[in-house]
């Protein structure tokens, strides 16, 4: 048997504290977590790193998460990327903007772990499908 290959998940955030609690929350549930302080930094990392899955904070300074999800899939190695925003936003439009930008899901701040682990699990289901049917 093999060694087991975990998923890897790039955060970009600018908040350090809520890095830490995604790490927290997913690494023993089997991912391995990379950490990005804001938009223009997680760009460079997950084009340097193809990670499985971007957990994407909306609102930062300088590039927000929208800016960074219309910039993910014009780089030719995070183009298929998959992306999970999160927002502390109680807008009830957002989630259809959200969308919209390309966003295959929408998680709420605070972030609940079995709602997270959820969301994620079936955002890579997905994609695996989607990349298996070609």
């Amino acid at each position: 048997m093999g060694p087991i290959i975990r998923k890897r998940v790039l955060v970009i955030d600018d908040d350090a504290e809520a890095q830490c609690l995604v790490a927290a929350i997913l690494e023993p549930a089997g991912y391995a977590v990379q950490g990005a302080m804001g938009g223009a930094q997680g760009l460079l990392l997950a084009e340097a790193d193809r990670p499985d899955l971007v957990l994407l904070d909306l609102q930062m300074p300088g590039m927000d998460g929208y800016e960074v999800r219309r910039l993910l899939p014009r780089g030719t190695k995070t183009r298929h990327i998959p992306v999970i925003m999160v927002t502390a936003s109680d807008d009830p439009t957002l989630h259809r903007k959200v969308y919209a930008f390309g966003a295959q899901a929408c998680v709420p701040k605070p972030i609940r772990q079995g709602a997270l682990i959820s969301t994620i699990q079936v955002v890579l289901a997905g994609t695996v499908r989607k990349k298996d049917v070609k």
